[in-house]
C-alpha cells in the first residue's frame, strides 16, 4: 500500500471508529449500533466515489469521441494531413489523464483493502468499487487506443505531405528545366531571326548599291563616249578641213604649172600641225574609253559588300 495523505487520513479515521465500535460494544449497545459511524464513513465514501465514477465516465466519452473523430480523418483522403500532433502536446496531455486515473484507481484498492483491515464488509462498498475500477480501466483503454490512433493518423500525415513536397519538388525541377529548355529555343530561334534578317538587310543593301554603282557606270560611260564622239566629230572636222586645204593648194599649183611635169606640192602632203591634231585626238578619246571602262570595273567591284553575320 502506498503512503497517502488521503489514506493515512481515511486510515487514521477507521481506527478511531474501529475503537469507538469496541468501546460501544463493550458499554452494552448492539453491533449494527455500534458500528454506525464506519457505515457513515462507506456511504460518504461511496457517494464521492459514485461523483468520481460519474466524471470519469465523461472524461472516458470525451475521450471516444477523439478516437473516433481521428479515425474518421483518416478515412478521408483530403483530411488525411489535417490535426497532426507535432509536439506530441494532446498525447502527453492524455498520457497525463491516464495516469491521474491509474492513481485513482490504486487509491481505491487501497481504500477497500482499509476498510477490509478492520473487518468491515459491504456489498454497496463492493459495487461502488467495482463500478469505479470498470470505467478507469475502460477510459484508461479507451485513452490508449487514442494515443496510438493518434500515433498512426501523425505518421501517414507526415509521409503524405513529405510525399507532396517530393512531388512539388520534383515538378517545379522539370518546370525550371523545360523553361531552360524553351529560353534556350526562343534564344536561337532569335538569334537564327536576327541573322535572318541581317542577311536580307545586307543583300538589299548590296542590291541597292549595285544598282547605284550600275546606274552611276552607265552614266559615267555614256558620257564617255559622248565625249569620245564629240572629240571624234571634231577630229574628223579637223581632218576634212586639212584634206580640203590641201586639195584646194594643190588645184593652184598645177594651174599655174600647167604643161611641165607634176610634183608634188608641199601642200598636197598634209601638214605636220593636222596630223598632231589627228594623233592626239585619237589619242584623247582612247585614254576617256579606257577611263570610263576602268570606272565601271571599279563601281561593279565596290557595290558589293561583305555579308554581315550575328554571332551567339
Amino acid at each position: 500500500m502506498r503512503q497517502d495523505p488521503l489514506l493515512a487520513s481515511i486510515g487514521g479515521m477507521l481506527r478511531k471508529f474501529k475503537r469507538a465500535e469496541a468501546w460501544l460494544r463493550h458499554a452494552g449497545l448492539p453491533t449494527f449500533l455500534a458500528r454506525v459511524p464506519i457505515w457513515l464513513l462507506c456511504v460518504h465514501y461511496c457517494l464521492m466515489m459514485k461523483g468520481k465514477t460519474g466524471r470519469i465516465a465523461r472524461i472516458g466519452h470525451k475521450i471516444d469521441r477523439w478516437l473516433d473523430t481521428i479515425t474518421e480523418l483518416s478515412r478521408h483522403e483530403k483530411a488525411r494531413i489535417e490535426l497532426i500532433d507535432v509536439d506530441s502536446g494532446m498525447r502527453n496531455d492524455i498520457e497525463s489523464t491516464k495516469k491521474t486515473l491509474l492513481l485513482l484507481r490504486e487509491l481505491c484498492v487501497d481504500v477497500g483493502t482499509l476498510f477490509g483491515s478492520i473487518g468491515f464488509r459491504s456489498r454497496i462498498l463492493d459495487r461502488t468499487q467495482r463500478e469505479f475500477l470498470a470505467v478507469v480501466d475502460e477510459s484508461c483503454g479507451t485513452a490508449t487506443t487514442l494515443q496510438r490512433a493518434l500515433e498512426l493518423h501523425d505518421a501517414r500525415a507526415l509521409a503524405l505531405l513529405r510525399q507532396m513536397h517530393d512531388r512539388e519538388r520534383e515538378a517545379s525541377r522539370d518546370a525550371g528545366k523545360a523553361e531552360n529548355t524553351a529560353n534556350a529555343v526562343d534564344a536561337e530561334n532569335a538569334v537564327n531571326a536576327v541573322n535572318a534578317v541581317n542577311a536580307v538587310n545586307a543583300e538589299n543593301v548590296a542590291n541597292a548599291v549595285n544598282a547605284v554603282s550600275a546606274e552611276n557606270a552607265a552614266n559615267v560611260a555614256n558620257a564617255a563616249n559622248a565625249a569620245y564622239v564629240t572629240k571624234a566629230a571634231n577630229v574628223a572636222n579637223v581632218a576634212k578641213a586639212a584634206k580640203a586645204d590641201s586639195r584646194e593648194g594643190g588645184h593652184w599649183d598645177s594651174i599655174e604649172n600647167a604643161g611641165t611635169e607634176a610634183a608634188p606640192h608641199p601642200h598636197s602632203i598634209p601638214s605636220t600641225a593636222s596630223t598632231a591634231a589627228i594623233t592626239v585626238a585619237t589619242a584623247t578619246a582612247a585614254s576617256t574609253a579606257s577611263t570610263a571602262s576602268t570606272a565601271t570595273t571599279t563601281a561593279a567591284t565596290a557595290a558589293v559588300p561583305a555579308p554581315a553575320v550575328v554571332k551567339v
